[in-house]
């Protein structure tokens, strides 16, 4: 009998392939903080960091989905004189102080070192990166680049907890935070 619809293939075959992928693969899902580039004061000194990690057990390929965000900055204003010009009552734009938003994904490669009870990853790869709040005149897409280390306690083979820093920076700003480092702990299913 011979399947004319793709619809219907995909449909019969979808279950298959889901649980193949699931024996084959391993999904991490974490949070915590970010400290960002401090390259100007009026920006947060560290916000919040979530991602979902998908890892192949037989290949050394990784696939990974965040959200950095930095809260707004809470600027105290204090009434007194001002300074002759170019001082800061001089007029012009005030300093960005946030939000920043950054949704990214970012494919990799890993290696693994194992010990019983624990294993050490180390990653990198290329980011596409999207700024759904951003400094004024940054483009809301950038690409650039991740790497990291990941700590996972827990017995070969099975999940665990994990303990993990990463380095993203970003290639297209010029306004906003240059990079990021996400500190996080997870786990892994």
């Amino acid at each position: 009998m011979r399947i004319r619809s793709p619809t219907f293939a995909l449909l019969i075959a979808a279950p298959l392939m889901t649980t193949r992928v699931h024996a084959q693969a391993q999904v991490a899902v974490g949070g915590g903080i970010v400290v960002p580039d401090t390259r100007s004061s009026s920006w947060p000194t560290q916000g919040a960091d979530a991602f979902v990690r998908l890892q192949s057990r037989s290949s050394p390929f990784l696939l990974e989905g965040s959200v950095l965000g930095l809260p707004k900055e809470q600027v105290a204003f204090v009434e007194g004189p001002c300074a002759p010009p170019p001082g800061p009552c001089s007029g012009g734009a005030a300093p960005f102080t946030g939000p920043v938003t950054v949704v990214t994904l970012s494919p990799g490669i890993r290696a693994t070192e194992s010990r019983s009870g624990a294993s050490l990853s180390y990653w990198i790869g290329p980011s596409v990166s999207w700024l759904p709040d951003r400094a004024p005149g940054d483009a809301s897409t950038s690409l650039g680049f991740r790497g990291g280390f990941t700590l996972r306690l827990g017995s070969a083979g099975a999940g665990g907890f994990l303990i993990s820093a990463d380095y993203l920076r970003l290639l297209g700003t010029s306004n906003g935070p240059r990079w990021f480092m996400p500190l996080t702990v997870g786990v892994q299913l």
